[in-house]
């Protein structure tokens, strides 16, 4: 059984409103970036974990990460440590590029608005069995309850695997900016401003992805 966790992916950034593919490459938060990652730190104050004293605050080193977590952590006045565990995927050769790019550059179809992209096709990029591989590694090293603050794909991984979700569905999850996933006793629920929206271990959900942030990974 794994700790309770409540995970953040980093506010929008340059690229993210670019449409550009990130991966291990970075761009830093844009104005609405910032905000997202100030009222991320709202959130986690509002649940009083300010107060908790078993929390341990980890980030992705990362700048966009970084940012987000100077932000939203200091709300809580947590200082936090850099994990290279929470490092977005690889994106391999895609890595700054916009869809336009990929599409161009592959060759892949004319008709760009019929293909559909996904982070586990970059080429020499890490792909989804890796970054599960890296997950699982990371989850088995925490020692109790905490807050972490990573990036979409990874996220997704790192949640989908935390919930005994398989590969699609795991894929399918939210990468949300600007909300906090609170992952405990066996569901998740997001943490926006009102009440969240649960998912249960093991099972999908039919408003899968409704909500997740529609721009490049991650």
């Amino acid at each position: 059984m794994y700790p309770e966790l409540f995970v953040i992916r980093h506010g929008e950034t340059v690229w993210n409103r670019e449409g550009r593919w990130q991966g291990h490459k970075n761009a830093p938060l844009t104005d609405l970036g910032k905000w997202q990652a100030a009222r991320q730190g709202e959130i986690l104050r509002d649940l009083g974990l300010q107060s908790r004293l078993d929390l341990t605050c980890l980030s992705s080193p990362l700048g966009r990460a970084c940012e987000t977590a100077e932000i939203a952590l200091g709300a809580l006045g947590c200082v936090f440590q850099l994990h290279d565990g929470l490092k977005e995927v690889s994106l391999g050769r895609w890595e700054g590029l916009s869809r336009e790019d990929i599409l161009g550059a592959d060759s892949v179809s004319s008709d760009q608005q019929s293909v559909v992209l996904s982070w586990d096709q970059a080429p020499e990029g890490e792909g989804y069995d890796a970054a599960r591989m890296r997950a699982e590694q990371f989850l088995a090293g925490l020692q109790g309850p905490s807050i972490l603050v990573t990036h979409g794909a990874f996220s997704a991984v790192l949640r989908g695997l935390w919930l005994g979700l398989g590969r699609e569905e795991s894929m399918a999850l939210s990468m949300e900016q600007g909300c906090v996933f609170h992952l405990s006793g066996g569901k998740e629920t997001i943490l926006r401003e009102a009440q969240g929206e649960v998912r249960v271990k093991g099972q999908s959900s039919d408003s899968r992805g409704q909500n997740s942030f529609k721009g490049s990974c991650q």
